[in-house]
C-alpha cells in the first residue's frame, strides 16, 4: 500500500522548462516482498523537450503519456480534467493523500548489469498478486509491495 505525496508540475532541473508531471508515492505498507516501508517511488509523465535516450518528445508519445496520467489518476480515485492545462494542474491537488497500491520491481541494466533499473505500477487491489494466505476479510491482500 502507498500514499500519494506529491503530484505536480514537473520542470527541467537547469532550464525550468515545462516537461510535464510527476507522481510521488510513499510506501506505507508492504504487503509482500521486500520490505520497502517509507521509500518513495517517483513516476514522471513527459510531455515535452526530450525522453531519457534525449530524443525529442513526439506528440503521440505526449498524448500517450497524458492518458497514463489520467488512468493512474483514474485507478487511484480521481478524475483528472484534462480539458487544459489549469484545470488539469487543479485537478493534480485531487490526489494528494489518497490510498493506491502499486507493484514495483527491478532488473540489472543493458549496459551496467551492477545498475538496477526501478519500474512500478499503480494496481487496483483486485488486481494485485494473490498469495496463499487470506486476510480476516476471507480475500487475499498480498503484493509485491
Amino acid at each position: 500500500r502507498a500514499v500519494v505525496k506529491k503530484a505536480q508540475r514537473f520542470e527541467d532541473r537547469e532550464t525550468k522548462a515545462f516537461i510535464g508531471y510527476s507522481l510521488s508515492v510513499q510506501i506505507a505498507q508492504t504487503l509482500s516482498g521486500d520490505t520497502a516501508d517509507n521509500r518513495y517511488l517517483n513516476k514522471t509523465y513527459r510531455l515535452e523537450g526530450l525522453d531519457f535516450a534525449k530524443n525529442p518528445i513526439k506528440a503521440e508519445d505526449a498524448e500517450k503519456a497524458l492518458r497514463n496520467l489520467a488512468n493512474d489518476a483514474f485507478t487511484i480515485g480521481v478524475s483528472l480534467d484534462t480539458s487544459s492545462t489549469p484545470a488539469l494542474e487543479s485537478s493534480l491537488s485531487g490526489l494528494l493523500d489518497k490510498s493506491c497500491y502499486v507493484r514495483a520491481y527491478h532488473f540489472p541494466a543493458k549496459d551496467d548489469p551492477e545498475k538496477k533499473i526501478q519500474q512500478w505500477v499503480i494496481k487496483q487491489e483486485k488486481h494485485l498478486r494473490k498469495d496463499s494466505k487470506d486476510t480476516q476479510a476471507g480475500k487475499t491482500a498480498r503484493a509485491p509491495f
